[in-house]
């Protein structure tokens, strides 16, 4: 995948869970560390972006958003996973300049998706992209299946900006089920508007393949941008 290796680097490591198994006052002791380690609040809160009464609140009883987390782990020169969940080692390979992490999942037949690891892609390359995302509400997916080929073959790295989640004719989104869990199973279909200005998801390889009405059936998680996979 040669355009792809232009313009991404995979970071090895698992992307951290959205949750920390141990609770807040795991991650505020994590904190609190590189607090330590930085010198004082003032002087983290100036490197990672943020105020210093933001990081008081996250001491006493909340937590960053993934923006803000990986934003604060640079700052701190921390692995994001470590400062996340404490797992893996404290320290990481440092985000390459001009370099933003957008986290990559694995999707499976059956088990929806999983976390795989993070790509670190130009944020040059990003400010091209359709709408002009912003870095923090950009996901990877590896696409499985063959439903919507041949824009996206079995495979294929899908990006998702998921602060466009609608619907607009002819645009391929990311959607799951609303009567499962939102892990279980996410698929690409692309929308195509009907006569009565409602919307229905079809499939590339079979048109005539239709899903029912997503307002009813389904949840959007966003929309594909990007799509890219071995030549």
């Amino acid at each position: 995948m040669a355009s792809t290796r232009r313009i991404a680097t995979r970071i090895k490591r698992h992307p951290p869970a959205l949750a920390d198994p141990k609770g807040h006052e795991a991650f505020a002791e994590r904190l609190r560390h590189v607090i330590r380690e930085t010198g004082t609040i003032l002087a983290l809160s100036e490197k990672a972006g943020v105020s210093d009464s933001t990081i008081h609140l996250w001491l006493r009883d909340s937590e960053p958003s993934r923006e803000k987390l990986v934003n604060l782990a640079e700052a701190a020169g921390v692995s994001v996973e470590w400062l996340a969940t404490g797992r893996g080692e404290m320290r990481a390979d440092r985000v390459p300049e001009g370099y933003v992490l957008v986290p990559r999942y694995e999707i499976g037949e059956g088990r929806g998706f999983e976390g795989s690891d993070y790509l670190a892609l130009k944020t040059e390359w990003i400010a091209k992209l359709p709408g002009n995302p912003a870095p923090h509400a950009l996901h990877l997916f590896e696409a499985s299946g063959d439903a919507m080929s041949p824009a996206i073959a079995d495979g294929d790295l899908v990006l998702v900006n998921a602060f466009d989640p609608d619907l607009r004719d002819g645009g391929v989104y990311a959607i799951y089920p609303a009567s499962t869990a939102p892990t279980l199973p996410l698929m690409f279909r692309r929308a195509r508007q009907r006569a009565d200005g409602t919307f229905e998801f079809i499939r590339d390889d079979d048109p005539e393949r239709h899903l029912v009405e997503p307002a009813k059936a389904f949840h959007t998680v966003g929309r594909a941008i990007w799509a890219g996979g071995p030549l």
